[in-house]
């Protein structure tokens, strides 16, 4: 039994490992496995050194994340280079220092250095290896349903995801950890054993430790009954992007949505193509609640009474008929800014921006390189005359008429000639000579 269940798993690391090379066009793989020295990462690293044995153009190594949190962990890191010593399997050991940002749990702090480690041992195109299975898949999901997530969240973990440079593959998604602890035992295999997996005061032990043992005993396949609705969750949650994808064309990979394309998609669809449009920028998705906030306070407003709505790092704000997506930090206010540039040969930096000027920014024919400008943030009132007019006109009116946020206008360089407005870099207002 426990050789047919050894070859169970490495038919499933085969058939990941296998599907991403070729998705990947490669047939050369550098493996990763994350090892932590427990049951679970010990069969993912058994099974991934047999692997390895029969592919020659394939290599393997192993890395322990040792983030401090128990005193045994050092005892752990030498377990774990001697069960590699006698694998032949090259090992690493690195330490991690654990941010603890507030509104993170300790779990999720030690999570986010754990794979932010990882994610720098990959090369380019590698494979960092996870021991997940169907009893981790199946607690993921139980969370992500008492938080009251849409389908997204309870697709819970993907087999595959980008990491770093490379790549996360978790190849026993749908293996029970029975299965693992089975094979491992007829194998003899030595494993550690976390303490703090014992302590019930952790969601997620709290259902591994109670809750899940009670549905089994009823229900002896629900870690992967749970673990197969995690995959179809997945379908429909990439049914759902792919619908937004639709919706906004290639308005999805640009920062600035127009209101007219929102107003004309149901409200179901609006909310999916808002959240999509989010996650491609990079930004995590806003929840139920915030996502009705964008739709009342943003989309359907009027423009007097539109405001803002921010969700993690990012914020959503409106202009016009636009809604616009950035960082918080840049709707921020700067604070005023007033700097000699002497010489348009060398590049100016703006701090208070983060902007580097460059002579082919001003878009001025006539200026030479030996006249002596001042670049400034704006003050109010300035006026302009443009090149091929006659007479001046106001800046603030110009910067409305292009459609420029109000957020953005103290951010713009104006250049001046003594006290001459010769231009506002990054909207191509310049003044004749």
């Amino acid at each position: 039994m426990a050789e047919k269940d050894q070859l169970k798993l490495l038919a499933e690391l085969d058939a990941v490992i296998s599907s991403a090379c070729q998705q990947d066009n490669t047939s050369s793989p550098e493996l990763v496995v994350a090892y932590s020295g427990g049951l679970d990462s010990h069969m993912l690293l058994a099974v991934a050194a047999l692997w390895v044995s029969q592919k020659p153009s394939a290599s393997l190594r192993a890395v322990y994340i040792d983030h401090g949190l128990q005193k045994e962990s050092l005892l752990w890191s030498k377990h774990c280079a001697k069960v590699c010593t006698d694998l032949g399997v090259p090992f690493q050991s690195i330490s991690v220092a654990i941010n603890k940002t507030a509104g993170l749990s300790p779990e999720d702090a030690a999570r986010n250095a754990r794979y932010l480690a990882l994610s720098h041992c990959l090369a380019s195109g590698g494979y960092l290896l996870t021991a997940h299975h169907a009893d981790d898949q199946a607690e993921t999901l139980l969370l992500q349903l008492l938080r009251g997530a849409g389908v997204r969240g309870l697709s819970s973990m993907p087999e595959r995801r980008a990491l770093g440079k490379g790549f996360q593959l978790r190849p026993f998604l749908s293996v029970a950890r029975e299965t693992l602890l089975k094979c491992a035992t007829a194998l003899k295999l030595e494993w550690v054993e976390d303490p703090s997996n014992r302590e019930n005061r952790f969601d997620r032990n709290l259902l591994r430790n109670t809750v899940l043992p009670l549905l089994q005993e009823r229900w002896p396949a629900v870690a992967t009954s749970i673990s197969r609705s995690a995959s179809h969750c997945a379908e429909s949650a990439l049914l759902n992007r792919q619908l937004a994808l639709a919706d906004l064309g290639g308005l999805v990979e640009v920062p600035v949505l127009p209101l007219e394309t929102l107003l004309g998609l149901t409200l179901s669809r609006r909310k999916n193509a808002i959240r999509v449009w989010v996650e491609q920028h990079g930004f995590q998705p806003p929840s139920t609640a915030q996502l009705e906030r964008i739709n009342s306070n943003l989309v359907l407003a009027s423009a007097e009474s539109a405001g803002e709505v921010s969700f993690g790092a990012a914020q959503i704000r409106r202009y016009a008929t636009d809604l616009y997506l950035a960082n918080r930090q840049d709707f921020a206010d700067v604070q005023p800014f007033w700097y000699e540039w002497k010489d348009i040969e060398i590049p100016l930096y703006i701090p208070e921006t983060g902007q580097t000027l460059e002579a082919i920014d001003l878009e001025l024919p006539w200026l030479e390189s030996n006249h002596a400008l001042q670049v400034r943030s704006r003050q109010g009132g300035e006026r302009i005359r443009l090149n091929g007019h006659k007479q001046s006109k106001s800046v603030k009116a110009l910067l409305q008429q292009n459609g420029v946020p109000p957020w953005e206008r103290n951010r713009l360089p104006f250049l001046y000639l003594g006290d001459y407005l010769i231009g506002v870099i990054g909207i191509g207002f310049s003044a004749a000579p």
